[in-house]
């Protein structure tokens, strides 16, 4: 849910917390994400019908919840009638495991010596759903600027120009509605909204992932994702 670049001041720290549980059959055929106040949970079948409930958690909402793993999700159960459906009867069958994850809004392609892609080169927010797209498809227009180029200079601007091309309405879009989807009455106005407005649907659609790849070259074509 972010990344780390040495050379920028971190501006927020999160924390990462999973544990297994059994007893969500809704889980089976579906991944969920829920977004709570102060972070978002995730929801996704495991292995031996169990399924893997993960969160990423604010640092200082983490805190004024007593940096209890069990304490922030049951409250955040509590505060989503969605949440509290789904986990009506789950039990807990794993400790819980965390990770501290420091993050930062910058771009960082490349950094001593060292080439980046997907989230570890700029984090686009999760609402979309696109972190392996991302990191397949940035993967891929790294490769086509080394390879078209023989000074790493020439390597850096035409991977950050092809990167801000793909990706970078795709990433103010993915903020924008990230930031929204903890506010329930913001995302009640804009699912109402794109509910009505078929046009302007279209478009986030169109923003909200790559699109295809051919001949060994990313293409961006409009209209070409199902809606869901």
């Amino acid at each position: 849910s972010g990344q780390h670049s040495p050379s920028v001041k971190l501006t927020k720290l999160q924390f990462g917390i999973c544990a297994n549980y059994q007893g969500i059959p809704q889980s089976f055929n579906r991944v969920m994400r829920h977004c709570c106040e102060g972070g978002h949970v995730g929801i996704n079948p495991f292995e031996d019908n169990q399924v893997n409930v993960c969160y990423v958690v604010d640092s200082k909402y983490f805190k004024a919840k007593g940096q209890d793993p069990e304490k922030v999700l049951v409250g955040w159960i509590r505060e989503s009638p969605h949440l509290h459906n789904v986990m009506i009867g789950a039990m807990r069958v794993s400790p819980w495991k965390a990770v501290q994850i420091p993050v930062c809004n910058s771009i960082v392609h490349y950094e001593n010596g060292i080439w980046r892609a997907g989230n570890s080169s700029a984090f686009i927010n999760t609402v979309m759903g696109v972190g392996i797209s991302v990191a397949l498809q940035s993967g891929q227009l790294l490769a086509q600027s080394i390879t078209g180029y023989s000074h790493d200079v020439e390597r850096l601007k035409a991977y950050t120009d092809e990167y801000q091309k793909h990706f970078g309405a795709q990433r103010r879009l993915a903020d924008l509605f990230g930031g929204f989807a903890h506010y329930p009455w913001a995302a009640d106005m804009i699912i109402n909204f794109l509910d009505i407005n078929k046009n302007f649907r279209q478009r986030a659609m169109n923003y909200s992932r790559p699109k295809v790849i051919t001949k060994n070259k990313v293409v961006y074509t409009k209209g070409v994702l199902s809606e869901v």
